[in-house]
């Protein structure tokens, strides 16, 4: 489906209707459409059942698109793999935007995910923007941020793992930015799974003279043995404006506490504040973030040329 536009409006709150329903789907491609609803979600797909793949390349392809969602507490995006054979799911350059007096509005719901890739998306004000479960999947470049009292950005589930650095010198993860400026807010929230930030330049924000506040926060998948440290080197942290790192994690079944090594920042983390984190629509609904820096002749450097 290209360029295509969707308004589907429902008299009251549904959850379990989608704009778009996928059953055993592959190789779906959504792609510069606009999809308006109100009270029932945009997509969702279902598969309990592939005997194989056509090829390496077959992938589910969200890319592009505007989900534009009035009064629904539910997923606007939902991927659920049940099978033993999974399909990778893309989603790229979508701007997820939510008008609602609902809770427990989800974005991106992913259950069973292997292989999943977001890249640079935008999502605002939802109370939780990214749900995995039982998921491995790589972030890069995409922004969420949210203005609702006790939002979770990304509630990372059931022994998901998710990449938000590069992987044997390629990258796959990293440069998110992640803001949280109402109070009982978490940027990243863990039960049981993992994460890899190390040297990922991701740029975390928190409401400032707020204790119930966290960058992370919940347990790490643990199964005995040595507690190693959890490097977070190379991005940057903040209370408001200011440098902070304020996480809480257990080793998952202890009372143990996870040791994270947030130093050192990345050298661009005292030049970065609200202001200088712009987001905009280029054309064909690609949704991009720049980071600016003030430059020697009154111009400025896009965030991934200041980091090479």
């Amino acid at each position: 489906m290209y360029g295509t536009r969707l308004d589907n409006a429902h008299s009251s709150q549904d959850t379990s209707l989608y704009s778009i329903n996928l059953i055993n789907c592959t190789d779906v491609i959504i792609k510069n459409s606009e999809i308006t609803t109100y009270g029932v979600g945009a997509i969702d797909s279902y598969v309990d059942y592939i005997d194989s793949l056509s090829s390496d390349t077959v992938v589910n392809y969200i890319s592009g698109n505007v989900f534009e969602l009035d009064e629904f507490g539910g997923n606007t995006v939902r991927f659920i793999e049940a099978g033993s054979v999974t399909v990778p799911v893309r989603l790229e350059y979508n701007s997820f935007n939510l008008n609602n007096s609902y809770t427990g509005n989800i974005a991106i719901f992913l259950s069973g995910v292997s292989a999943g890739s977001l890249r640079y998306n935008q999502i605002k004000d939802y109370n939780v923007g990214i749900n995995l479960m039982n998921s491995s999947v790589d972030l890069f470049e995409n922004v969420l941020s949210s203005s609702l009292t006790s939002s979770r950005l990304i509630n990372v589930f059931s022994g998901s793992s998710i990449l938000l650095t590069e992987l044997n010198s390629q990258i796959f993860g990293g440069y998110n930015g992640f803001s949280n400026t109402s109070t009982k807010s978490r940027n990243i929230n863990l039960d049981n799974s993992t994460f890899y930030t190390d040297e990922g330049h991701n740029i975390y924000r928190i409401i400032e003279n707020d204790t119930n506040s966290e960058h992370y926060y919940g347990t790490i998948s643990y199964e005995g043995g040595p507690q190693p440290d959890i490097y977070a080197r190379h991005n940057c942290f903040y209370k408001g404006d200011n440098i902070d790192t304020s996480i809480l994690l257990l080793w998952n079944g202890t009372q143990d506490p996870v040791t994270v090594i947030a130093y050192p920042m990345a050298q661009e983390c005292s030049s970065f504040n609200n202001s200088q984190m712009q987001v905009f629509l280029s054309d064909g609904r690609i949704n991009d973030t720049i980071y600016l820096v003030p430059g020697g002749n009154g111009g400025g450097e896009r965030q991934s040329s200041i980091f090479n």
